[in-house]
């Protein structure tokens, strides 16, 4: 609740419970002095620019809490690719797939007022190979929110069977590469 307090020599003291609503009683008490269309302006603009730093401070906080209690997702899918464990042996990679992580993160974003959705894929090509690019936007129930990139998956190769026959089709190909480029750029941009 805002209040204006009468301070010795006719000055006025806001009261407030945030830098919003101090700069939104700051332009209340120059709107009843007449204060210049030029300086109420320059007032409205602060008080733009608070409104948008305490949702952006609100949506950090936010992130912060989601990182430091969002449960451990699985990885329960083979990957097509080995990896050497920590004993140096060769093991099937596993993964976690859009679905995956998405079940596992939903409670924790809700929890914390966020939540996720794809702004857009480019597909990029480069020395001949096409990359596709994912954009994520995490917003905040504040109304803030931040669009990220999380990197540039290659459209791959269908999968062949042993005898040299293709068992994907060219959608299956960039579908696969699209749902990585969405996997990766969610990750990155929650810090997963």
């Amino acid at each position: 609740m805002n209040e204006l307090m009468p301070m010795p020599q006719g000055e006025l003291k806001v009261v407030a419970a945030s830098p919003e609503q101090a700069a939104q009683s700051f332009i209340q008490m120059a709107m009843e002095r007449g204060t210049p269309v030029g300086e109420m302006t320059k007032l409205v603009e602060v008080w733009k620019d608070l409104v948008t730093e305490g949702k952006r401070a609100a949506f950090a906080k936010a992130l912060t809490n989601f990182q430091a209690n969002v449960p451990q997702i699985p990885r329960g899918h083979k990957s097509p690719f080995k990896r050497v464990n920590a004993a140096g042996i060769e093991v099937p990679g596993r993964y976690s797939d859009l679905s995956d992580i998405a079940k596992a993160i939903t409670p924790a974003l809700r929890e914390n007022g966020l939540s996720f959705e794809w702004d857009a894929i480019e597909t990029v090509e480069r020395c001949g190979q096409i990359f596709y690019r994912a954009y994520v936007v995490i917003r905040h129930e504040s109304g803030y929110s931040e669009r990220k990139i999380g990197g540039e998956i290659p459209l791959g190769k269908p999968i062949v069977n042993s005898s040299g026959k293709e068992v994907q089709s060219a959608a299956q190909v960039a579908s696969a590469a699209i749902m990585t480029a969405q996997r990766v750029s969610l990750r990155t941009a929650l810090g997963l």
